[in-house]
């Protein structure tokens, strides 16, 4: 398995239903979690964040990354990171009554969005225990490496939307 965090579950596999995908498709990440001891009572989420290298003729600092990235994807009309945040078994089976003797299966419904840029892309999941109101550092405002990182799991193509032929519908 695969260490997500500190005193989290680990995970043991994830397998995407389909690793190509365009714009407006949809598939399933399924999620095998095992918990290593008895976990505190708490509010669980799991992150999938999807990235994607920035085009070869951007280069911004490390310090301002994200906040230049997304000023590009503005400027562009297309996005280079997207995540979808998903609740561990939908909610039916807390993470904190989880044994450490079992293997529990968690299905994530993805749908890239519409303005995903084309490329190749990472997939990253991580779970993580929240209070009530995330604890954000300034640099979860300004680094692309932020509290929402997770480890790398799966690669991801992203293609061009196909388009019907002239004529057809």
């Amino acid at each position: 398995g695969r260490r997500v965090a500190d005193d989290m579950p680990v995970l043991h596999g994830v397998t995407l239903e389909r690793t190509t995908m365009a714009p407006g498709d949809s598939c399933a990440a399924h999620l095998e979690w095992r918990a290593l001891a008895k976990l505190p009572a708490g509010s669980y989420d799991v992150a999938v964040r999807f990235d994607r290298d920035l085009p070869a003729d951007f280069h911004p600092p490390r310090w301002c990354a994200k906040p230049l990235r997304k000023l590009l994807e503005k400027r562009r009309h297309e996005r280079y990171r997207f995540r979808i945040d998903h609740l561990p078994v939908d909610g039916e089976y807390g993470v904190d009554l989880w044994r450490p003797d079992q293997v529990v299966h968690d299905v994530v419904p993805i749908v890239v969005p519409m303005d995903a840029a084309p490329g190749e892309w990472t997939v990253q999941v991580r779970m993580l225990r929240q209070p009530h109101y995330p604890n954000f550092q300034v640099s979860d405002y300004f680094l692309d490496h932020d509290y929402y990182s997770g480890v790398p799991v799966a690669r991801l193509r992203i293609t061009r939307p196909q388009t019907a032929p002239r004529g057809t519908r």
